[in-house]
C-alpha cells in the first residue's frame, strides 16, 4: 500500500512488456489503460498525491496514457503507438538484457548530466535525442511548463559524495557475481 497524501510527490517508473493500451506485469497480469487511468483518478480524488511523475518503458508506451485525465500528472513514454523498445546491455551469463535503451539513457542523464538546475525538460530532451529506436513522447497534466520543474523537486538531490548515487539497483552486484564465472 502506498502511504501517500495530498502533499506527496509520487514517482512511478515501469519497465515491462506491453501492447497497444496495456502493460504486462510479471508476464502473467495485464493492466489496461482504462484501469490505470481510473486508479490514478481515484488517487487524485482521495488526495493521495500532489504531483505524479510516470516514466514508462515498454513497447507502445504512449498508448498507455490515452485515457489519462487526472490532473497534476506528468508522464514520459519510451515509444509511440506501433513502436517497440529495444534491449540494451546484454548479460551473456544470464542470457538476457539487464536493461533497455530508455533506462540506459535515463541513467546516463542522471549520472553524467543531472545537476541542481536540471528540469523535466532537460531529461525529456536528453531521452528524445538519444533513444533512436523509438519516439520518446510526454504527456503533461501538471498545469506548468516542464522546463519549470526541477528534477531535484521530484527525485531529491544527487549525493555529491557518491560517484554513482543514481546507479541501477543490483547492476554492480550482478556484474560481481557473474564475473566469477
Amino acid at each position: 500500500m502506498l502511504l501517500s497524501n495530498a502533499n506527496s510527490t509520487v514517482v512511478v517508473y515501469i519497465s515491462s512488456h506491453a501492447g497497444e493500451e496495456f502493460i504486462k506485469i510479471q508476464d502473467t497480469d495485464v493492466i489496461s489503460t482504462e484501469d490505470f487511468a481510473r486508479a490514478i483518478m481515484e488517487m487524485h480524488i482521495k488526495g493521495r498525491y500532489k504531483r505524479m511523475f510516470i516514466f514508462l518503458e515498454t513497447c507502445r508506451a504512449f498508448t498507455f496514457f490515452k485515457n489519462m485525465k487526472a490532473p497534476n500528472v506528468f508522464a514520459v513514454a519510451s515509444s509511440d503507438e506501433g513502436e517497440d523498445t529495444k534491449s540494451h546491455a546484454y548479460h551473456s551469463t544470464l542470457g538476457l538484457s539487464i536493461n533497455d535503451i530508455f533506462s540506459h539513457h535515463f541513467m546516463d542523464f542522471m549520472n553524467k548530466h543531472c545537476n541542481a538546475n536540471s528540469t523535466l525538460a532537460d531529461i525529456y530532451y536528453h531521452l528524445r535525442n538519444n533513444v533512436e529506436s523509438a519516439t520518446v513522447k510526454y504527456m503533461n497534466n501538471l498545469g506548468v511548463d516542464m522546463s519549470k520543474v526541477r528534477l531535484s523537486e521530484i527525485l531529491g538531490e544527487k549525493d555529491a559524495e557518491k560517484e554513482d548515487s543514481f546507479e541501477y539497483v543490483g547492476e554492480k552486484e550482478f556484474n560481481e557475481l557473474f564475473a566469477k564465472g
